[in-house]
Protein backbone atom coordinates (compact mmCIF):
# COMPACT_ATOMS: atom_id res chain seq x y z
CA UNK A 1 0.00 0.00 0.00
CA UNK A 2 2.68 2.39 0.82
CA UNK A 3 4.60 1.99 -2.31
CA UNK A 4 1.44 2.72 -4.48
CA UNK A 5 0.37 5.75 -2.34
CA UNK A 6 4.71 6.80 -2.65
CA UNK A 7 4.96 8.74 -5.19
CA UNK A 8 1.48 10.68 -4.99
CA UNK A 9 2.95 12.01 -1.40
CA UNK A 10 6.38 13.01 -3.06
CA UNK A 11 4.38 14.71 -5.59
CA UNK A 12 2.30 16.61 -2.35
CA UNK A 13 5.38 17.70 -0.83
CA UNK A 14 7.51 18.62 -3.72
CA UNK A 15 4.83 21.09 -4.59
CA UNK A 16 4.09 22.35 -1.14
CA UNK A 17 7.81 22.76 -1.08
CA UNK A 18 8.21 24.98 -4.15
CA UNK A 19 5.16 27.08 -2.67
CA UNK A 20 6.28 27.15 0.56
CA UNK A 21 9.81 28.76 -0.79
CA UNK A 22 7.91 31.63 -2.66
CA UNK A 23 6.17 32.52 0.60
CA UNK A 24 9.15 32.77 2.57
CA UNK A 25 11.12 34.54 0.49
CA UNK A 26 8.07 37.47 0.04
CA UNK A 27 7.40 37.69 3.86
CA UNK A 28 11.54 37.86 4.36
CA UNK A 29 11.02 40.58 1.79
CA UNK A 30 8.49 42.24 3.77
CA UNK A 31 10.39 42.06 6.61
CA UNK A 32 13.42 43.96 4.99
CA UNK A 33 11.40 47.09 3.69
CA UNK A 34 9.81 47.41 7.52
CA UNK A 35 13.33 47.09 9.06
CA UNK A 36 14.84 50.40 6.37
CA UNK A 37 11.67 52.45 7.73
CA UNK A 38 11.81 54.73 10.52
CA UNK A 39 8.90 54.07 12.96
CA UNK A 40 8.62 56.44 15.23
CA UNK A 41 5.46 54.82 16.87
CA UNK A 42 6.90 51.41 17.29
CA UNK A 43 6.37 49.48 20.36
CA UNK A 44 9.62 49.13 22.45
CA UNK A 45 9.53 46.16 24.77
CA UNK A 46 10.66 46.98 28.69
CA UNK A 47 11.81 43.70 29.27
CA UNK A 48 14.71 43.64 26.64
CA UNK A 49 14.36 46.74 24.69
CA UNK A 50 13.68 45.61 21.41
CA UNK A 51 11.98 47.24 19.06
CA UNK A 52 8.53 45.89 17.50
CA UNK A 53 5.68 46.44 14.86
CA UNK A 54 3.26 48.88 15.95
CA UNK A 55 0.71 46.20 16.23
CA UNK A 56 2.37 43.60 17.56
CA UNK A 57 1.34 42.17 21.06
CA UNK A 58 4.42 40.30 22.21
CA UNK A 59 7.58 40.97 21.70
CA UNK A 60 9.52 39.23 18.62
CA UNK A 61 13.21 38.89 20.94
CA UNK A 62 12.08 37.43 24.19
CA UNK A 63 8.08 36.82 23.86
CA UNK A 64 7.04 39.08 26.73
CA UNK A 65 3.50 41.05 26.20
CA UNK A 66 3.80 44.33 24.78
CA UNK A 67 1.01 47.36 25.41
CA UNK A 68 1.00 50.17 23.15
CA UNK A 69 0.21 54.01 23.56
CA UNK A 70 -2.53 53.18 21.32
CA UNK A 71 -4.05 50.45 22.61
CA UNK A 72 -4.51 50.47 26.49
CA UNK A 73 -6.99 48.03 27.50
CA UNK A 74 -9.42 49.04 30.10
CA UNK A 75 -9.96 45.82 32.15
CA UNK A 76 -8.48 42.59 30.36
CA UNK A 77 -10.46 39.33 30.50
CA UNK A 78 -10.82 36.95 33.50
CA UNK A 79 -8.33 34.55 31.28
CA UNK A 80 -5.55 36.08 29.13
CA UNK A 81 -2.99 33.60 27.57
CA UNK A 82 0.31 35.56 27.27
CA UNK A 83 3.47 33.80 26.22
CA UNK A 84 6.09 33.64 29.04
CA UNK A 85 9.65 31.80 29.06
CA UNK A 86 10.83 29.63 25.47
CA UNK A 87 9.88 26.10 25.83
CA UNK A 88 12.73 23.63 26.44
CA UNK A 89 13.27 20.30 24.44
CA UNK A 90 11.38 17.96 27.24
CA UNK A 91 8.14 19.49 27.35
CA UNK A 92 8.35 19.75 23.76
CA UNK A 93 9.02 16.19 23.42
CA UNK A 94 6.42 15.52 25.95
CA UNK A 95 3.85 17.12 23.71
CA UNK A 96 5.18 15.05 20.70
CA UNK A 97 4.58 12.05 22.31
CA UNK A 98 1.38 13.22 23.02
CA UNK A 99 0.78 14.29 19.73
CA UNK A 100 1.91 11.13 18.05
CA UNK A 101 -0.32 8.82 20.34
CA UNK A 102 -3.55 10.95 18.91
CA UNK A 103 -2.35 10.00 15.64
CA UNK A 104 -1.79 6.64 15.97
CA UNK A 105 -5.64 5.87 17.03
CA UNK A 106 -6.76 8.46 14.20
CA UNK A 107 -4.30 6.54 11.44
CA UNK A 108 -6.11 3.43 12.69
CA UNK A 109 -9.42 4.59 11.32
CA UNK A 110 -7.42 6.23 7.85
CA UNK A 111 -5.24 2.69 6.38
CA UNK A 112 -3.06 4.40 4.00
CA UNK A 113 -3.54 7.75 4.45
CA UNK A 114 -1.10 8.17 7.71
CA UNK A 115 1.65 10.51 6.17
CA UNK A 116 -0.97 12.88 4.96
CA UNK A 117 -2.72 12.74 7.92
CA UNK A 118 0.38 13.30 10.02
CA UNK A 119 0.98 16.48 7.76
CA UNK A 120 -2.46 17.97 8.17
CA UNK A 121 -2.83 17.61 11.73
CA UNK A 122 0.84 19.73 12.57
CA UNK A 123 -0.15 22.36 9.94
CA UNK A 124 -3.60 23.20 10.48
CA UNK A 125 -3.30 23.27 14.25
CA UNK A 126 -0.03 25.34 13.92
CA UNK A 127 -1.56 27.56 11.60
CA UNK A 128 -4.98 28.04 13.22
CA UNK A 129 -4.10 27.96 17.12
CA UNK A 130 -0.26 27.72 17.22
CA UNK A 131 -0.77 24.43 19.34
CA UNK A 132 -1.42 21.14 18.78
CA UNK A 133 -3.63 18.96 21.07
CA UNK A 134 -0.25 17.76 22.76
CA UNK A 135 0.91 21.38 22.86
CA UNK A 136 -2.70 22.71 24.59
CA UNK A 137 -2.29 19.86 27.02
CA UNK A 138 1.12 21.32 28.24
CA UNK A 139 0.59 25.05 27.82
CA UNK A 140 2.94 25.42 25.13
CA UNK A 141 2.66 27.28 22.04
CA UNK A 142 4.13 28.42 18.65
CA UNK A 143 4.50 32.02 17.89
CA UNK A 144 5.97 33.74 15.01
CA UNK A 145 8.15 37.28 14.82
CA UNK A 146 5.90 39.07 15.80
CA UNK A 147 4.47 37.34 18.80
CA UNK A 148 1.60 36.26 16.93
CA UNK A 149 0.01 32.71 15.77
CA UNK A 150 1.85 31.82 12.64
CA UNK A 151 -0.32 32.30 9.34
CA UNK A 152 -0.64 29.06 7.38
CA UNK A 153 2.07 29.69 5.38
CA UNK A 154 4.50 30.16 7.88
CA UNK A 155 3.10 27.14 9.54
CA UNK A 156 3.42 24.62 6.45
CA UNK A 157 7.19 25.99 6.08
CA UNK A 158 7.95 25.36 9.66
CA UNK A 159 5.84 21.70 9.99
CA UNK A 160 6.75 20.28 6.37
CA UNK A 161 10.30 21.55 5.02
CA UNK A 162 11.61 22.56 8.11
CA UNK A 163 10.94 19.18 9.81
CA UNK A 164 11.40 17.29 7.36
CA UNK A 165 14.96 18.58 7.19
CA UNK A 166 15.50 18.85 10.86
CA UNK A 167 14.52 14.70 11.09
CA UNK A 168 16.47 13.64 7.92
CA UNK A 169 19.72 15.02 9.39
CA UNK A 170 19.86 12.56 12.13
CA UNK A 171 17.72 14.52 14.07
CA UNK A 172 19.89 17.26 14.48
CA UNK A 173 17.75 19.78 13.80
CA UNK A 174 15.32 18.69 16.05
CA UNK A 175 17.83 18.20 19.28
CA UNK A 176 19.00 21.79 18.39
CA UNK A 177 16.12 22.83 20.36
CA UNK A 178 18.75 22.04 23.51
CA UNK A 179 21.65 23.99 22.37
CA UNK A 180 20.10 26.86 20.92
CA UNK A 181 19.37 30.21 23.09
CA UNK A 182 15.69 30.59 21.98
CA UNK A 183 15.49 27.03 21.60
CA UNK A 184 14.81 26.73 18.42
CA UNK A 185 14.96 23.86 16.24
CA UNK A 186 15.75 23.90 12.31
CA UNK A 187 12.37 24.03 11.55
CA UNK A 188 11.85 27.05 14.15
CA UNK A 189 14.94 28.82 12.44
CA UNK A 190 13.63 28.14 8.88
CA UNK A 191 10.23 29.49 9.82
CA UNK A 192 11.47 32.33 12.38
CA UNK A 193 9.58 31.34 14.87
CA UNK A 194 9.57 30.23 18.46
CA UNK A 195 7.90 28.16 21.10
CA UNK A 196 7.07 29.52 24.23
CA UNK A 197 5.06 28.53 27.16
CA UNK A 198 1.90 29.97 27.76
CA UNK A 199 0.95 31.71 31.29
CA UNK A 200 -2.55 32.31 32.63
CA UNK A 201 -2.87 36.58 33.41
CA UNK A 202 -5.02 36.78 36.31
CA UNK A 203 -6.81 39.84 35.90
CA UNK A 204 -7.10 43.01 38.47
CA UNK A 205 -9.89 43.17 40.76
Amino acid sequence: MWLRISPFVILIIVIAVVILILWAVKTRTKKVEYRGQELSTSAQCKICGQDNLPEARFCANCGAALVTEAETPESPPASLETPGEYAGFWIRFAAAVIDGAILTVATIFTSGFGIILFWLYFWLFTGLKGQTLGKMVLSIKVINAEGDIPTLGIAALREILGKTLSAIALFIGLLWIIWDEEKRGWHDIIANTRVVKVVKAKSEE
